[in-house]
Protein backbone atom coordinates (compact mmCIF):
# COMPACT_ATOMS: atom_id res chain seq x y z
CA UNK A 1 0.00 0.00 0.00
CA UNK A 2 1.68 3.38 -0.71
CA UNK A 3 1.44 6.08 1.88
CA UNK A 4 0.77 9.36 0.37
CA UNK A 5 3.81 10.92 2.48
CA UNK A 6 3.12 14.81 1.08
CA UNK A 7 -0.04 14.62 2.29
CA UNK A 8 0.68 13.40 5.70
CA UNK A 9 3.16 15.81 6.44
CA UNK A 10 0.88 18.36 5.13
CA UNK A 11 -1.26 17.26 7.53
CA UNK A 12 1.10 17.16 9.96
CA UNK A 13 2.13 20.08 10.04
CA UNK A 14 -1.91 21.55 10.39
CA UNK A 15 -2.41 19.60 13.43
CA UNK A 16 0.99 19.45 15.16
CA UNK A 17 0.31 23.16 16.35
CA UNK A 18 -2.89 23.02 17.86
CA UNK A 19 -1.63 19.87 19.64
CA UNK A 20 -0.52 21.84 23.13
CA UNK A 21 -3.39 23.98 22.93
CA UNK A 22 -5.75 20.48 22.81
CA UNK A 23 -3.47 19.66 25.82
CA UNK A 24 -3.56 22.16 27.72
CA UNK A 25 -7.65 22.24 26.99
CA UNK A 26 -8.47 19.47 28.46
CA UNK A 27 -5.56 19.76 31.62
CA UNK A 28 -7.88 23.41 32.23
CA UNK A 29 -11.11 20.99 31.76
CA UNK A 30 -9.50 18.27 34.06
CA UNK A 31 -8.74 21.14 36.82
CA UNK A 32 -12.23 22.69 36.32
CA UNK A 33 -13.75 19.16 36.90
CA UNK A 34 -11.84 18.86 39.92
CA UNK A 35 -12.86 22.26 41.21
CA UNK A 36 -16.38 22.02 40.57
CA UNK A 37 -16.13 18.38 42.49
CA UNK A 38 -14.82 20.33 45.58
CA UNK A 39 -17.60 23.32 45.25
CA UNK A 40 -19.79 19.76 45.66
CA UNK A 41 -18.68 18.85 48.27
CA UNK A 42 -18.57 22.02 49.92
CA UNK A 43 -21.79 23.32 49.04
CA UNK A 44 -22.99 19.73 50.45
CA UNK A 45 -21.35 20.08 53.66
CA UNK A 46 -22.54 23.66 53.70
CA UNK A 47 -26.38 22.20 53.18
CA UNK A 48 -25.64 19.64 55.78
CA UNK A 49 -24.30 22.21 58.31
CA UNK A 50 -27.21 24.47 57.87
CA UNK A 51 -29.61 21.31 57.85
CA UNK A 52 -28.33 20.84 61.50
CA UNK A 53 -28.59 24.28 62.64
CA UNK A 54 -32.26 24.44 60.89
CA UNK A 55 -32.93 20.84 63.39
CA UNK A 56 -30.88 23.23 66.46
CA UNK A 57 -33.30 26.08 66.01
CA UNK A 58 -36.33 24.14 65.27
CA UNK A 59 -35.50 22.59 68.88
CA UNK A 60 -34.91 25.90 70.53
CA UNK A 61 -37.89 26.83 69.49
CA UNK A 62 -40.31 24.00 71.00
CA UNK A 63 -38.84 24.56 73.54
CA UNK A 64 -39.26 28.44 73.88
CA UNK A 65 -42.81 27.37 73.30
CA UNK A 66 -44.05 24.96 75.84
CA UNK A 67 -41.81 27.80 77.92
CA UNK A 68 -44.52 30.53 76.66
CA UNK A 69 -46.77 28.08 77.22
CA UNK A 70 -46.04 27.49 80.93
CA UNK A 71 -45.63 31.13 81.92
CA UNK A 72 -49.12 31.88 79.87
CA UNK A 73 -50.59 29.26 82.68
CA UNK A 74 -48.66 30.68 85.79
CA UNK A 75 -49.83 34.37 84.55
CA UNK A 76 -53.59 33.19 84.36
CA UNK A 77 -53.00 31.58 87.76
CA UNK A 78 -51.93 34.70 89.19
CA UNK A 79 -54.27 36.95 87.53
CA UNK A 80 -56.57 34.67 88.41
CA UNK A 81 -55.78 34.93 92.47
CA UNK A 82 -54.85 39.00 92.23
CA UNK A 83 -58.36 39.29 90.85
CA UNK A 84 -59.72 37.11 94.26
CA UNK A 85 -57.73 39.08 96.47
CA UNK A 86 -58.82 42.50 95.27
CA UNK A 87 -62.65 41.24 95.75
CA UNK A 88 -61.80 40.01 99.11
CA UNK A 89 -59.99 43.00 99.77
CA UNK A 90 -63.36 44.95 98.41
CA UNK A 91 -65.50 42.76 100.35
CA UNK A 92 -63.63 43.44 103.47
CA UNK A 93 -63.68 46.85 102.72
CA UNK A 94 -67.11 47.05 102.40
CA UNK A 95 -67.65 44.82 105.49
CA UNK A 96 -65.28 47.31 107.45
CA UNK A 97 -67.03 50.62 106.39
CA UNK A 98 -70.61 49.38 106.17
CA UNK A 99 -70.63 47.89 109.93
Amino acid sequence: MVVPWPVLKFLFKMVAPSIPEVVSTITGLKQRSQETQAQHHNTQARLEEMERNLATQLDLIDQLTSQITTFQKIVRKTLLLAVLAIGLGLIALGLVIFE
